[in-house]
């Protein structure tokens, strides 16, 4: 319980000082294209795996439970693959969603947010990853990939930007987290498979109940969407209606205001898998 508290309150703490670092290098305006893009990337991270990465918290304790190892290998393999397509298919909307707006987004937002949406595969294993690993009691491996990984390759990007005298572009920025993000995912997996499952999980075919799995995932997508838009849609009208840098200076403000909530994500991290 102390290892995943820390592990939380050590992953905010480089969430916002990789944003300090970012802010202060690249300057308002390349801050507040990233600062759109970065909450595009939460936004995604909680619907990206359609509700599969909540559904294994009480999918897997219940195969374990009751001795399913073909449903639980069969969520272990084919979740992920399933997500990756689902993913692949919003994301591809979503970029042309953003095409067919033209004028309507700002041109400076274009190129940072197409990759995010072409990420969106890569981000929704990360939750999948982040949820199966909840499940089976490795919080530390669940957790540490994108809490303390990606906030973390991220600094160091930007460490090494600043030695080079070249300063950080919302783009560049970008697409180090997305490469940061498949890094960590694949590390996730392997990780996972090797180390986290019980053995008699490898020694049976996988079975696919698709029904259940979707009966219980898609409530919890459409909370993850109300929860989702309910935490990041004010940076979201603000980047739609006003300016990057005023997207910075709230996107400022704001982070600094939430870290007040940090108890309540911890405690989470902890309480979800025992309920």
């Amino acid at each position: 319980s102390m290892l995943v508290m820390a592990t939380q309150i050590a992953g905010i703490g480089l969430a916002y000082a990789m944003q300090v670092v970012i802010a202060r290098a690249a300057g308002v305006f390349e801050f507040g294209l990233f600062a759109y893009a970065w909450t595009w990337m939460n936004l995604i991270f909680l619907v990206a795996a359609f509700g599969l990465n909540e559904a294994a918290l009480r999918l897997i304790p219940t195969y374990a439970a009751h001795g399913d190892w073909k449903s639980l290998r069969g969520l272990i393999t084919r979740g992920p693959l399933l997500v990756l397509l689902a993913a692949a298919v919003a994301g591809l909307l979503a970029a042309g969603v953003l095409l067919l707006l033209g004028g309507f987004v700002g041109e400076h937002y274009r190129l940072p947010l197409l990759l995010t949406f072409a990420a969106a595969p890569l981000i929704g294993l990360l939750a999948f990853l982040q949820g199966a690993g909840r499940a089976l009691g490795g919080a530390l491996l669940a957790f540490l990939p994108r809490t303390i990984g990606l906030p973390l390759l991220v600094l160091v990007a930007v460490g090494v930007m600043i030695l080079l005298k070249t300063p950080p572009s919302a783009t560049t920025l970008v697409a180090v987290a997305i490469a940061a993000a498949g890094f960590l995912a694949l590390l996730q997996w392997l990780l996972l498979m090797r180390r986290a499952l019980p053995p008699d999980v490898g020694q049976v075919k996988a079975a696919v109940p698709l029904r259940s799995w979707l009966r219980l995932a898609l409530p919890c997508l459409f909370i993850a969407i109300c929860y989702g838009l309910l935490t990041h849609c004010d940076l979201l009208m603000v980047g739609f209606f006003l300016s990057a840098e005023d997207v910075a200076v709230y996107q400022a403000a704001s982070r600094t205001a939430a870290l007040i909530s940090f108890p309540l994500f911890a405690m989470n991290a902890l309480v979800a898998p025992l309920i």
